[in-house]
């Protein structure tokens, strides 16, 4: 380095914004020290590009992939260094200056000495309040994003393209907050909407339609599941980058229009203007797989798949190859779990053995195809094989290991893999719901009311858990007990409450007390299930003065409700509650031939030929 000796400052400059546009922030800071060393003065661009070489630092949490041999670097520690130079040089007011150190100190997490750092700059132009705005929508504090934008306008600063799609993310922030905002009354939901269609016709009458922009627009009208918007958007667009793209087909497929998504993605493929990348795999993967979630498996070859998501998906695999990205983890990801969700386990497996780099969301997709596809077996090796390797677990881990514990009711798994949470301290309430219900499976119910003593805030379904946790054991009275407790924790039941109930009711051949439970809970709660199971309950008594009622609830009795008053009146010999439901189903589902079958030997169990050959004809 002696031999730069004498370089003046502009050369070092120069060097500095090399190594900062090639991704080298650990050779900018040594640079840089380098550059002091030498006694060379440092001007506004030269602390501009060491704080930025720091917010790189700040985003790859230390060191990038290409320094990683080198030390750990503590992106704040540094940036606060500079800070304190950059004062002593009085430089802290410069607007560039200013605006990057609000950007290092939002990336280390340091919302407060963002806002010091902003509100201390004499002068501030659109960058500077742009960069504090993407600072309060980084840590989702939509509300104060908007409060400053206005402050921005009321300061006679006008919005730029990027100030614009910041403020259209802070409204999917806003929107994703539950309670009312701004104290106007209204749900944080209406709001933002109002907000974005606010933005937009801001944006339209500016001009500011750049790309990134309509892409946020997109984004955010997904969101609200305004999906015409967002297709009048995009189509509007002159120009368009893989990130619209992207952004309308994760649009399609947040609102599970899968079939539209894919269209897209061949419009995409067929007008061959712009790159598919990864996310863009990743996003027609997950459609084809909700495409499978709607379509029924069939038998092809012996094996029982979803023929056409798996076509489109071995298209999509075959894509993703030739552009060189199914080897990245993500890709392989949705790879897995598509083949899985189309009946392909085989083929999840051959992509999952494919990868030579998987991250901890690979492991878990090939953990949960195994769950999903009643490989329990399997699932157990492979978590006592990402044990061995060291892969860190996630709550989504977790839950797929208590899933096989759950079907395979090995306590032992059940318990370790508790251990396991605590001790790393990842418990939350929905993965101790899961703990309940698996230990309820593994006939652990001690342990399932252990684990909801130590909830924090219990809600409905970890009562819902440990209600059918009683339920699954036969204890009727342990089952009663819990739902009154639920209820004097001011805890409101749902189907599922009653549903569980009801199961306890139907096994022990309790009439009375379901019937009970069936006139409190019929006002509030239409779910099929719980009419099929209330039917299955009478028609197992042979209560068949009771069942009549049933007829007022129409078309909310389901199939499987109208078979078992079927099977009920077959058992029971009572032909004509038969006739009105074998009427019923053939109205609303003529279709189903089981009725058929049922109401024939219904007939002939009550030894009526003759009505059963004239029924016949007609």
């Amino acid at each position: 380095m002696r031999a730069k000796c004498g370089l003046s400052q502009a050369s070092w400059n120069c060097m500095l914004s090399i190594a900062v546009k090639q991704g080298h922030p650990y050779k900018v800071l040594l640079l840089f020290r380098q550059m002091q060393q030498e006694g060379v003065p440092a001007d506004s661009k030269t602390c501009v590009l060491a704080l930025q070489a720091c917010c790189t630092l700040a985003d790859s949490e230390g060191l990038l992939p290409s320094d990683r041999h080198l030390p750990f670097v503590d992106a704040f520690q540094v940036g606060m260094a500079l800070h304190s130079d950059v004062r002593c040089k009085g430089l802290s007011s410069h607007p560039f200056v200013g605006s990057v150190l609000v950007n290092l100190y939002g990336k280390c997490g340091h919302v407060a000495a963002a806002e010091n750092v902003f509100f201390q700059m004499t002068t501030h132009d659109v960058v500077s309040w742009t960069t504090l705005l993407a600072v309060y929508v980084e840590h989702s504090h939509g509300q104060t994003a908007l409060h400053m934008f206005k402050l921005m306008l009321e300061h006679g600063i006008a919005p730029n393209d990027w100030t614009f799609s910041i403020m259209i993310q802070a409204c999917c922030t806003l929107m994703e907050q539950e309670e009312p905002s701004f104290n106007y009354g209204i749900s944080s939901r209406t709001l933002s909407l109002e907000i974005a269609r606010a933005l937009h016709d801001d944006i339209l009458r500016s001009g500011h339609t750049s790309v990134y922009v309509s892409s946020a627009l997109v984004t955010v009208y997904a969101m609200f599941g305004d999906l015409a918007e967002a297709e009048c958007v995009f189509c509007k667009m002159y120009h368009r980058d893989v990130v619209s793209w992207n952004a309308m087909l994760s649009a399609y497929v947040e609102q599970e229009e899968a079939e539209k998504a894919l269209l897209l993605y061949s419009k995409m493929h067929e007008e061959a203007t712009v790159r598919p990348n990864n996310i863009t795999f990743v996003v027609a993967c997950q459609a084809c797989s909700i495409l499978a979630e709607k379509q029924q498996a069939a038998f092809v070859e012996g094996v029982v798949v979803k023929e056409t998501p798996l076509k489109v998906g071995r298209a999509l695999h075959v894509d993703a190859k030739l552009h060189g990205v199914h080897c990245d983890p993500f890709v392989g990801s949705v790879l897995v779990d598509m083949y899985s969700k189309c009946g392909s386990i085989l083929e999840s497996e051959t992509v999952f053995d494919g990868l030579f780099y998987k991250n901890t969301a690979t492991w878990n997709a090939m953990l949960s195809a195994y769950v999903g596809g009643d490989q329990v077996e399997k699932g157990l090796l492979l978590y006592e094989r990402m044990v061995d390797v060291g892969v860190s677990f996630n709550s989504i881990t977790f839950k797929c290991v208590l899933g096989v514990s759950s079907e395979t009711g090995c306590l032992e798994t059940c318990q370790q893999t508790h251990f396991t949470i605590v001790s790393g301290g990842t418990a939350d309430t929905s993965l101790s719901t899961t703990l309940i219900h698996a230990y309820g499976n593994c006939a652990s119910m001690e342990d399932a009311k252990a684990t909801f003593s130590t909830l924090c805030h219990s809600d409905v379904v970890s009562w819902n858990a440990l209600c059918a946790g009683h339920a699954r054991e036969g204890s009727i009275i342990a089952s009663m007990q819990t739902f009154d407790e639920m209820q004097q924790a001011d805890i409101e039941p749902d189907d599922v409450s009653f549903l569980s109930l009801m199961s306890v009711c139907n096994h022990a051949g309790l009439v009375s007390v379901g019937m009970m439970f069936l006139l409190r809970s019929q006002d509030k709660f239409v779910n099929p299930k719980y009419f099929a199971s209330v039917v299955d309950l009478l028609g197992r008594a042979g209560d068949f003065s009771r069942i009549h009622m049933c007829s007022k609830w129409g078309e909310q009795l389901d199939i499987a409700a109208l078979l078992c008053l079927l099977r009920a009146s077959q058992t029971h010999g009572n032909v004509s509650l038969g006739k009105w439901i074998f009427n019923h189903v053939r109205l609303s589902h003529c279709q189903e031939a089981s009725a058929y079958v049922l109401m024939s030997n219904i007939y002939a169990d009550a030894v009526m030929w003759v009505e059963a050959c004239q029924w016949g004809k007609n």
